[in-house]
């Protein structure tokens, strides 16, 4: 990969960390320092609470919090339709819960949303799930990685990014399970045409 982009790439996960703790050290009595611990370390005790709550209320989500998008899709046109498939709707419920409860990770500091990814496959098929899943997200990161840096396919370079904003992103929420994330990486796909050699063609 040309080491423009490799620094542009470095710059903006960097800002992006950085932009996300000031905010959150300017809107807390918190030093810089405990943000920090906070957001490195604080995604540990939610998945705890919320791994417990899965396994006390028996959720089992079956493969459809992987594929969250589909769920919600799946909920919303039935619940337009007037139609309540009580699993789907519990699904979408399900993965809410982390953003809609706040829960004291630390003395004086509630956090919400950052179960991480494993929370989303462990009510799939618990550790089984965790582990097929992880295998899965890692399949499908090595393969845009090989297209996009060894085989330097341009069409690639994009969702290679989306994919680096994937796993920086996936020890908060299951990236691929965010419906928009979903959308974006449908609608890249359906505006590049793989047949054009314009968006096939090697870059240097």
């Amino acid at each position: 990969m040309p080491t423009k982009i490799k620094r542009v790439l470095l710059l903006l996960i960097t800002g992006g960390i950085i932009a996300i703790v000031i905010i959150s050290n300017m809107r807390t009595s918190k030093t810089l320092l405990d943000v920090f611990y906070a957001y490195f370390a604080g995604p540990v005790v939610l998945l705890s609470e919320w791994k417990h709550n899965v396994d006390v209320s028996g959720i089992w989500s079956y493969g459809f919090s992987f594929l969250y998008p589909i769920s919600y899709v799946i909920n919303m046109i039935f619940g337009l339709l007037n139609i309540d498939l009580e699993f789907f709707k519990n699904v979408v419920i399900w993965q809410g819960n982390p953003q809609k409860y706040w829960i004291q990770a630390f003395p004086d500091m509630p956090m919400n949303a950052f179960s991480t990814m494993f929370y989303f496959f462990y009510q799939d098929l618990r550790y089984l799930g965790v582990m097929l899943f992880s295998f899965i997200f890692g399949g499908i990161s090595s393969s845009i990685y090989y297209k996009a840096y060894v085989e330097k396919r341009i069409n690639y370079l994009m969702f290679y990014l989306l994919i680096v904003k994937a796993i920086v992103g996936s020890f908060m929420i299951w990236q691929l399970g965010s419906t928009s994330f979903f959308v974006s990486i449908l609608m890249m796909w359906l505006c590049l045409d793989n047949r054009n050699t314009k968006y096939n063609r090697i870059y240097s």
